[in-house]
């Protein structure tokens, strides 16, 4: 696996909406998991702060920020000749955030097809995928029930727009997985339930840890 050594490094948390990603990237940022120090980098909350005018707009042009918008209400994807933006919001979380080399950046969000995992790679040094595997119909009962506890303010869950998010992680986001493999990344996946919870996660990645201590050689 060839990836440089002088970046951050960073761990992919992947899968469906309502999966349970959020909810696992604070967990892990509160854990002492293989020794590490976490730090959640959540795009989805980091868009929905800045459009909201609520996280550093200042480092954003009007038209930037009604960029932003337009991605969060029309659930647009990222694509390549406005990843600037994406990069722009993820060294505005480095520049506040007390982020060393030695610890570990949690991607939620971001990058969410392989167009972007290229540009994603030259930003932070990724040594594994977690895949929360959920099916359509989990999802569903998983929002509907808030299992993960992160719905309570979300206004993007309506029947039509589940069901888009999931035709495109199908269709944009599933070949990651691929993409990671064959470049020797672990791919941690662990099938998520409507009583999933991120203790679970962290349960079943604290018994994992030879392929991740394997990766940061």
């Amino acid at each position: 696996m060839s990836q440089p050594n002088h970046t951050y490094q960073a761990i992919l948390i992947a899968g469906p909406t309502g999966s349970g990603k959020t909810p696992l990237g604070e967990a892990l940022m509160n854990s002492n998991l293989w020794n590490n120090n976490f730090f959640h980098f959540d795009f989805g909350s980091e868009l929905r702060y800045i459009s909201s005018n609520t996280l550093h707009t200042n480092d954003f042009t009007k038209k930037e920020i009604e960029f932003i918008h337009d991605v969060l209400h029309k659930n647009k994807l990222i694509e390549n000749e406005m990843f600037y933006i994406a990069n722009k919001i993820f060294m505005s979380f480095i520049s506040r955030i007390p982020v060393s080399l030695s610890d570990i950046i949690i991607l939620n969000g971001l990058p969410r097809h392989i167009e972007q995992a290229q540009k994603v790679d030259l930003l932070v040094c990724i040594k594994g995928v977690i895949y929360l595997q959920c099916s359509s119909d989990t999802v569903l009962a998983r929002i509907s029930y808030n299992s993960g506890g992160d719905r309570t303010y979300r206004n993007d869950d309506s029947i039509k727009e589940i069901n888009n998010k999931l035709a495109i992680f199908q269709n944009r986001t599933v070949p990651l997985f691929e993409y990671y493999a064959k470049k020797g990344i672990p791919i941690f996946t662990y099938k998520t339930n409507v009583n999933t919870k991120p203790d679970d996660i962290i349960e079943a990645l604290e018994n994992d840890h030879t392929s991740f201590l394997r990766s940061r050689q």
